[in-house]
């Protein structure tokens, strides 16, 4: 019994032993388990602390609390972007970060996604729109919660101007009214009869376009908005114009023409008469010129609406395309292209109403007086008046000092006598003197042999055949064609630079290796390959003077061009390969070149023509690059990728160039 409770005293013993064995080597081995994995304690490298850190809880929370974007073409202000820019979201936090920190991103535009990364390049026109960015911080082990915000920037897209106004409108949707006369010294004239759109209107537009008297606009409802005029006597036509839904307007000198959706055309003029509704209906598209309207109809007809009210329609083939008309004593005659290249024309010079002129037509222009056309194989046509441009011909002016043979002249006869007056003296048996060649009262003088200046008047037919044609412009009477090999033909009056071949208008060595070609109405400029630029109209002007007692007229011609007209030339050399806009008015030419070696972009801006209507301008530098130019009466306006207008005016016969503020 003993034996065994000593048995059982020492089993028990032992058994405690090894159980207190295993329990100290379970902790040993967790801690050099410990060891092995965190080190042994003590100084640690910032490695290491960043580990434990990592699986830890952070001791602080880190939030987004901004972002913005960042250009890489104009990267000294932030949200100042431009057409296809490459953009990069820039963030902010309200805690300081190491370094670790990652940001995910998402660009929406146009309600489509399009770029889950935080840099994204532009693509075309997408700096119009609305552009949503969603940004998340993500940061040891946090993620922010999406921090969404949307970048709208005011860009001109469109400019129509009056005698009241210009006016600019905004990718926003608002306008910009500028150079108004309301805010001029001659507000008084205005002030009974115009005003400004009301600002609680001035939104949600989409296009806008003006006459003579007024101005109106597209909203994106739909709806037609008239604004200028104080007195409105069209309000319910309008209201019956925005209840069938706007298709298209479309802006004549004195009018507007409304399509709507329902085919109906609608007229909003300066007067009560030139208000009303067209008897004219299932209309499918218009176009509009100076003066008249030419509706398509869904039956394929082309009905022609004169200023004068009159109706006119003709079946025609394919879209309509461009309506032009002329002038003074042509107006009246109207040409109209569609699509198809079928040309059509209208007034005294067709020989129907309708009429079709040709096929295969690219391009219909007009002069004052005559009608150009090329057609697709880079032939030209033409018809109108003979000498402005509607033959192929041109003609050459000049004064020549003609000899005039000895003569006799008839001339009443003149009493010698001195402080004699036929009412002193009244003798009813006076009978006047008789000559047997000039008859009573009359007698011979002699004149001797004289020179005198006569004008000279003749006319050539072109020698040079018009093919391999791409481009035709037209100037107030001629017209000039570049060829695909850069040579210009011209024909027309030498007054409107349609002789370029003649003695003292001579350009022939000049005018080869043409990029492009312009006309100011007067004349032409052109540029040439190597960069030269040469402007030419013809014959200036007329004047005359006394040489050694005799009255001496002449005409000043492209080589003697005197300084009164008042035209700068260019005297600058282009790039062409650098040159962003080349365009002109009813005077000056306007060119834009892109600046080389610049940190940022910038062009280079030259004016040359008429100086009072915006030439003179040279070498002036500005930011950005050109995106839009328009011309207008007195100057030109530019439009750049940042947003910023430029206008050219001439306020006090000088031409100045301003920066127009864009905000409302």
């Amino acid at each position: 019994m003993s034996i065994i409770t000593l048995f059982d005293y020492k089993t028990a013993h032992i058994f405690i032993l090894i159980k207190i064995e295993l329990y100290i080597m379970k902790h040993i081995l967790t801690a050099l388990l410990a060891l092995s994995l965190f080190g042994c304690g003590g100084d640690s490298s910032s490695d290491n602390k960043a580990v434990v850190n990592h699986v830890t809880t952070p001791e602080k929370t880190v939030n987004l609390d901004g972002i913005s974007l960042k250009s890489t073409i104009y990267p000294d202000k932030i949200n100042d972007y431009s057409n296809r820019d490459h953009l990069k979201v820039v963030f902010s936090t309200d805690n300081i970060t190491d370094g670790s920190e990652t940001i995910s991103c998402n660009w929406m535009i146009d309600n489509i996604t399009v770029s889950n990364d935080c840099e994204y390049q532009l693509k075309e026109n997408e700096h119009l729109s609305p552009i949503i960015v969603s940004a998340q911080l993500n940061y040891k082990e946090q993620v922010t919660e999406p921090f969404i915000k949307t970048f709208t920037k005011a860009f001109p897209i469109q400019q129509v101007e009056n005698s009241y106004s210009k006016v600019t409108l905004l990718n926003t949707g608002q306008v910009i009214e500028w150079n108004h006369i309301l805010d001029g010294e001659y507000a008084y004239q205005a002030e009974r009869r115009f005003e400004k759109i009301p600002s609680i209107d001035n939104h949600q537009f989409i296009a806008i376009y003006a006459h003579a008297n007024a101005f109106s606009g597209i909203k994106n409802n739909g709806n037609f908005y008239l604004w200028g005029p104080k007195i409105k006597d069209n309000v319910d036509l309008i209201d019956a114009i925005n209840a069938e839904g706007v298709k298209k307007v479309t802006s004549a000198n004195n009018y507007f023409s409304i399509l709507t959706n329902t085919g109906n055309v609608y007229i909003i003029g300066s007067t009560k008469g030139t208000t009303k509704k067209l008897t004219i209906d299932n209309g499918i598209d218009m176009l509009t010129s100076e003066s008249s309207t030419i509706i398509q109809t869904e039956e394929d007809k082309a009905c022609l609406i004169e200023d004068s009210g009159k109706i006119s329609c003709s079946d025609i083939q394919g879209d309509i395309k461009n309506l032009v008309e002329l002038k003074y004593d042509y107006k009246g005659n109207y040409a109209l292209l569609t699509d198809q290249g079928n040309l059509y024309r209208w007034g005294k010079l067709a020989k129907a109403q309708g009429e079709l002129v040709s096929q295969n037509v690219e391009n219909i222009i007009a002069n004052d007086s005559a009608f150009a056309f090329l057609r697709l194989d880079g032939t030209v046509g033409a018809w109108g008046s003979r000498t402005q441009g509607g033959e192929f011909i041109y003609d050459y002016y000049s004064f020549e000092q003609t000899y005039f043979k000895a003569s006799k002249k008839c001339v009443p006869v003149k009493n010698d006598e001195p402080d004699y007056d036929s009412s002193d003296i009244y003798d009813p048996d006076y009978e006047p003197a008789y000559d047997p060649i000039c008859g009573r009262g009359y007698e011979q003088v002699s004149i001797p042999a004289y020179y005198s200046p006569e004008k000279k008047h003749s006319e050539h037919k072109l020698d040079t055949e018009l093919t391999n044609v791409k481009k035709i412009v037209g100037a107030s009477g001629s017209f000039a064609a570049l060829t695909l090999d850069g040579d210009v033909i011209t024909w027309g009056t030498i007054f409107s630079g349609g002789n370029i071949y003649s003695d003292k208008v001579n350009h022939a060595n000049e005018l080869t290796n043409i990029v492009d070609i312009k006309t100011n109405t007067s004349g032409y400029s052109t540029i040439r390959q190597d960069g030269d630029i040469t402007s030419w109209q013809g014959i200036w002007d007329i004047a005359a003077e006394i040489q050694f007692g005799e009255y001496i007229k002449y005409y000043y011609y492209d080589q003697n061009r005197p300084s009164h007209v008042g035209f700068s030339d260019a005297f600058i050399k282009a790039s062409p390969d650098s040159v962003t806009s080349f365009t002109s008015n009813e005077g000056a030419y306007l060119l834009t070149e892109e600046a080389k070696r610049e940190p940022s972009p910038h062009f280079i801006l030259n004016s040359w023509g008429f100086k009072e209507l915006g030439a003179s301008l040279t070498n002036i530098k500005l930011p950005g690059k050109v995106d839009k130019v328009f011309s207008h009466k007195t100057g030109f306006t530019i439009y750049t990728d940042q947003g910023h207008i430029y206008n050219i005016d001439v306020p006090n016969e000088i031409a100045v160039l301003k920066k127009i503020e864009t905000t409302i």
